[in-house]
């Protein structure tokens, strides 16, 4: 039991985890600088991911400018385009960034955590760091919502 518990750990911080046969689990994270301004840029990413379909994703994260006051909006995309079609989040100066979305990926392709400068300051150059992102595939969500329930 606990070599299997071990392994799912290890798994987990490698950055894929598959929790059951219908679930698989991603992570990445950064401890690092990342710098941006008024072109979208990947702050964090998953590694390809293994299904296509929707995929549950949240991050947080601490961002914004170092030289002054401006606006940033983060979000999530599959890297293959950087467009997003979900939420967004939007900051200032500096702020803490907490985002959860449902992105829908194609197996192969990775999803993204972006942030790109919004203005007014154009001029701005926006840091994160430290950030954290997690994304969740489960295979056929609404069968969990009628499993158990008879007809």
């Amino acid at each position: 039991m606990k070599s299997a518990i071990l392994a799912t750990l290890v798994a987990l911080l490698l950055g894929t985890a598959t929790l059951n046969a219908q679930t698989v689990g991603y992570s990445a994270m950064s401890l690092t600088n990342i710098s941006f301004g008024t072109t979208p840029v990947v702050i964090l990413q998953t590694v390809p991911v293994s299904a296509t379909g929707t995929y549950y994703v949240n991050a947080t994260a601490y961002a914004g400018f170092t030289n002054g006051a401006g606006d940033f909006n983060c979000y999530f995309a599959p890297v293959s385009t950087g467009q997003s079609d979900g939420n967004s989040v939007t900051g200032g100066y500096q702020t803490e960034v907490a985002l959860v979305d449902a992105v829908n990926v194609n197996a192969g392709d990775s999803i993204g955590f972006y942030c790109v400068n919004s203005g007014p300051s154009i001029d701005l150059v926006g840091v994160v760091n430290p950030a954290a992102m997690t994304a969740i595939f489960i295979n056929t969500p609404s069968a969990a919502k009628t499993k158990g329930k008879k007809k």
